[in-house]
């Protein structure tokens, strides 16, 4: 098997993409675009039609991005542990709907 090269453009493509699977999900489409990519280049219209068009169907999630609240130093470590994962769970639930269906898809 010769190696195969990513182009510039599927590079960009896969490197936007937000991988909801994370590493298996990468993994399975580098298997997959290995194994039926004849000759050396991997383009943008081999990679699967999700990864292409992500920009135009799935808004990306960005976390809001706030100061750090200066933690009183009386707080213990599970206070401050649970402030946070109530935080971060309550920003996640403004994500559009459509969205967290889309990315729990595998």
């Amino acid at each position: 098997m010769e190696p195969k090269q990513f182009t510039l453009s599927a590079l960009q493509s896969s490197l936007t993409y937000t991988w909801p699977a994370n590493a298996r999900q990468l993994e399975n489409e580098v298997k997959r675009l290995v194994a039926s990519v004849r000759g050396k280049s991997i383009t943008e219209d081999h990679l699967d039609a999700s990864i292409r068009n992500l920009s135009a169907s799935i808004p990306s999630f960005q976390p809001k991005v706030e100061p750090t609240p200066k933690a009183p130093a009386s707080q213990s470590l599970p206070d401050a542990v649970e402030q946070l994962e109530r935080r971060l769970i309550e920003e996640a639930c403004e994500i559009p709907v459509a969205t967290n269906k889309k990315r729990l898809r595998f």
